[in-house]
């Protein structure tokens, strides 16, 4: 290749390194401060190390905390507008102190005459029925794929839901507030889905309190269902509902003809008279939106319902595929006003300014590999810092188009990537220097080093493939996530190790010496001087 040529190549490759740095790590306003642009760091969602987590205390139906208790019973005296004695009276009445909350007598039996002679039996079922929901929903976030979460019980009587913001650097430093706000409703609102009760239902209202049930409980509408599971293709999300045979046939049976019954709670398939057009599912008193057409027969066992919200599908899919399981929660959490669910962001894990201590740990990295090449391999060491340079935005877009969320188990696998990267240059770099020593040119000695790690290179290659892979499909969470970054950085690293081959092609054109170039000489050269 010619020096021109090599010059231009060289040129235009720098400049788009640079230009894609810049878009890549610098955040600044426009039009007059009035927009913003967020680099694609601070565009990348973070785990709970370097953006906190949410938490929501959820109270059963018949429970609250001791702030409502004393914002009725001890209101402040220096505003006695909102005092009301007899809303007073009711509490004291109405509820018993236990920990740090408030429980119903009428819950735990202490307003019924057995209760003294029971010995707390009904408290105590409360209790047990709190302990296995808390185990039901933690089943279900189990299925969310956070990277990390807690489901714990608290004071016997309420649980403590815990998972991370997924913040941005932008939003978790108030950059972009409207996001972070919406990020925190997402937050809620899976936390209702998942903490839905009650069993699945077909109703003739999509408004439960005037609806009647067209399939009864006694029909075991749960039996009809074989499964239930979220679905996406091409930014369309989707219900997948695959019926049983009975299934099919219990609803061919009941959406064509709707039949004529009383209104009464007998076993019957059916009740009431309808003259709605749909049917809708609910999972205890929440509807689904889910709706089946009446008067049209299904003539598919697999079922599907779109919707534009990619949240509301997957938590929605996990609910029914639960409730379908068996896994039934018992008590309402957090049904009424006074204790609705309230999301609490809480500072990183590894403290306010966590994030910031985790870039310059990578700038430190990154300096570390661009120096040991510089210093080892002179001007060869170039073509190892645009490599480098350029795995490093691979990364950054990777974490930021296919939203991973970067954690400190993420970042470890990033940067051993790099690792995989560097020792696989570093390693054809001195089979190279070994072919010059034994006395070929330059050219020689890199077509020859190249076809000798080959073999090693794609080996090590395939395995980190093959394991990275399994870690993806088969792992949940976090762990699933760090299976895929380590896919995604051994294939930039041997795509990478075949450019950084073409780089040779380009910097060696202009050499007018075949047998010395950076740093590479061939011995025999030496003593015939």
């Amino acid at each position: 290749m010619k020096k021109v040529s090599s010059v231009i190549i060289t040129t235009i490759l720098v400049a788009a390194i640079v230009a894609l740095a810049f878009f890549s790590v610098i955040s600044f306003s426009y039009n007059g401060g009035v927009s913003r642009f967020n680099s694609f760091v601070t565009e990348i969602s973070m785990g709970s190390e370097f953006s906190g987590d949410a938490y929501a205390v959820l109270y059963p139906d018949g429970v609250i905390s001791a702030a409502d208790y004393d914002l009725v019973v001890n209101p402040n005296t220096t505003d006695p507008s909102g005092y009301d004695e007899k809303k007073k009276e009711e509490y004291e009445d109405t509820y018993v102190q236990r920990g740090s909350v408030y429980v119903d007598r009428s819950v735990i039996g202490l307003d019924d005459d057995k209760a003294a002679t029971e010995e707390g039996s009904k408290e105590q079922d409360f209790k047990d029925s709190i302990v296995s929901d808390a185990e039901i929903i933690e089943a279900r976030y189990s299925q969310r794929n956070y990277s990390s979460y807690s489901v714990s019980i608290q004071d016997d009587y309420t649980i403590k839901v815990t998972v991370p913001t997924d913040f941005t650097y932008a939003e978790y430093k108030g950059y972009d507030e409207t996001s972070r706000s919406s990020k925190i409703s997402a937050i809620s609102s899976t936390i209702d889905y998942l903490t839905q009760s009650g069993g699945l239902s077909l109703r003739d209202d999509s408004d439960y309190d005037s609806s009647n049930t067209l399939i009864s409980v006694a029909s075991d509408i749960n039996s009809l269902f074989k499964s239930v599971s979220y679905y996406a293709r091409g930014g369309t999300y989707a219900i997948k509902i695959k019926l049983t045979s009975d299934g099919l046939d219990k609803l061919n049976d009941i959406l064509p003809y709707i039949s004529t019954g009383d209104d009464d709670e007998d076993d019957d398939d059916s009740s009431s008279t309808t003259t709605t057009s749909y049917a809708y599912m609910f999972v205890g008193e929440r509807s689904t939106n889910i709706t089946f057409t009446i008067g049209s027969s299904l003539e598919s066992k697999t079922l599907y319902f779109s919707t534009s919200d990619e949240d509301s599908a997957r938590d929605l899919s996990i609910l029914m595929s639960s409730v379908i399981s068996g896994n039934e929660i018992q008590n309402d959490y957090n049904a009424n006003e006074i204790n609705s669910t309230n999301v609490v962001a809480m500072t990183a894990t590894f403290g306010e300014n966590a994030a910031i201590w985790m870039g310059v740990f990578v700038l430190l990295v990154l300096c570390a590999v661009i120096l040991a090449s510089g210093i080892k391999y002179k001007k060869l060491g170039l073509v190892n810092i645009i490599i480098t340079l350029i795995y490093a935005e691979a990364m950054i877009l990777c974490f930021s188009l296919f939203g991973i969320e970067l954690s400190m188990a993420s970042l470890f696998m990033a940067v051993l990537g790099l690792a995989l990267l560097t020792f696989t240059n570093f390693y054809c770099f001195e089979q190279i220097r070994k072919e010059s020593d034994a006395g070929r040119t330059i050219a020689a000695s890199v077509k020859e080093g190249y076809k000798k790690t080959i073999s090693t290179v794609l080996d090590l290659h395939i395995v980190v493939f093959i394991v990275a892979m399994i870690v993806a499909l088969v792992g949940l969470g976090e762990v699933a996530a760090c299976g895929f970054i380590m896919f995604l950085a051994a294939i930039a690293s041997y795509a990478l190790y075949w450019f950084t081959r073409f780089m040779w092609y380009v910097i060696m054109g202009p050499s007018k010496d075949k047998y010395r170039f950076c740093g590479f000489s061939r011995e025999a050269y030496e003593n015939e001087d």
